[in-house]
């Protein structure tokens, strides 16, 4: 099965003109390059605009083309080793807020201050867990599109781990908090094989724009618009933050590559 993965689009923009080309104006490329658009939007309009099809047949055309493949997915954290394995073994659990509290002891106990806070540890995990103190996480896993997003972008979560933890740390400690959090474990981005169908469930259900595209479909429509117009153009370096939210474990089969940064 083929894998689309948004940041390689030399690699799945022919394919993709493949499958929807005949939807549009036969000169649609021309017209771009005519066109020169300043921004990825501008072009998208304009090959909208030349759409030969309602765009409902359009939206289905593109759901039927990801739903047929998988699809690249990121999730960027800090593990030591003994995690790593957990990992390639059981897959990326969803959060659970008590289980955190061993990550949490290790990075935050070397603080000097740590034993002025510790008895607010079980409190706080509380609060930005099942409290949904930062927004609801508990039950929860994320990923993202765009490796070059994750990484070059919001690479927060590289960098310091998981939110959740994130949250808690900074409750307790402050910015030094996040700087024990960022020397626990190594930066690593785990590239996950999602099934097609999977990934459309899991991507942002509150972000479609005014055409009722879903919210990774816009973007794969707007990349491969910009791509028309110029063909020397990498969609990675849009950096995108289109995320997926599973509510079940990501299972260990679902790990294509665990990547040490």
């Amino acid at each position: 099965m083929i894998m689309w993965d948004y940041d390689d689009i030399d690699r799945w923009g022919p394919v993709l003109r493949q499958h929807i080309a005949p939807m549009f104006h036969a000169d649609i490329e021309h017209i771009l390059a005519e066109a020169a658009p300043e921004f990825v939007e501008d072009a998208c309009d304009l090959l909208l605009d030349h759409l030969l099809v309602p765009r409902e047949a359009l939206a289905s055309a593109l759901v039927d083309w990801i739903a047929a493949q998988t699809v690249a997915a990121y999730h960027g954290t800090r593990l030591t080793e003994d995690e790593v394995a957990d990992v390639r073994r059981n897959g990326l659990r969803r959060l659970a807020a008590v289980d955190r509290e061993p990550r949490l002891r290790r990075a935050l106990s070397r603080h000097p201050c740590w034993s002025e806070v510790e008895g607010q540890l079980t409190t706080a995990i509380d609060h930005f867990g099942p409290g949904n103190g930062c927004g609801r996480r508990e039950g929860q896993v994320h990923a993202t599109l765009s490796r070059a997003g994750l990484v070059d972008g919001f690479n927060h979560y590289i960098g310091h781990g998981s939110e959740f933890d994130q949250r808690v740390a900074q409750h307790l400690l402050g910015d030094d908090g996040l700087d024990l959090l960022a020397v626990d474990g190594d930066q690593y981005v785990i590239k996950l094989a999602v099934p097609g169908t999977v990934a459309l469930q899991a991507n942002n259900p509150f972000r479609f724009d005014h055409e009722d595209f879903q919210d990774m479909i816009r973007h794969l429509l707007q990349a491969w618009a910009f791509k028309l117009a110029f063909p020397e153009w990498q969609c990675a370096s849009m950096r995108i933050d289109s995320g997926l939210i599973f509510y079940d474990d990501v299972p260990a089969e679902w790990i294509f590559e665990i990547a040490r940064l």
